[in-house]
């Protein structure tokens, strides 16, 4: 099976993150209470996912990063309590 590794930030923040040829990314608008705008990034590398969330992490942004496995979630982690998602 193929894992994918998605990381969700808020569209402020996605110029933070390098985005090489083999990784794709879509924008979408998360309606609610926030209204926020978040950025999707996907990969198939799991370093470049690792890079990505130390990033993040040492800029102290707020993400979501999971892994897939085909279309079953194999893990989730949110990081500093992202506002588009629910607690």
């Amino acid at each position: 099976m193929t894992k994918r590794y998605i990381v969700e930030v808020c569209f402020e923040d996605e110029g933070l993150l390098e985005l090489p040829v083999d990784a794709t990314y879509t924008l979408a608008a998360f309606t609610g209470e926030t209204d926020m705008q978040v950025s999707v990034f996907e990969t198939l590398d799991e370093n470049l996912a690792a890079q990505w969330a130390h990033i993040l992490d040492a800029e102290d942004r707020a993400y979501v990063a999971r892994v897939m496995d085909e279309n079953k979630l194999v893990s989730q982690q949110c990081a500093r309590n992202p506002g588009w998602r629910a607690t």
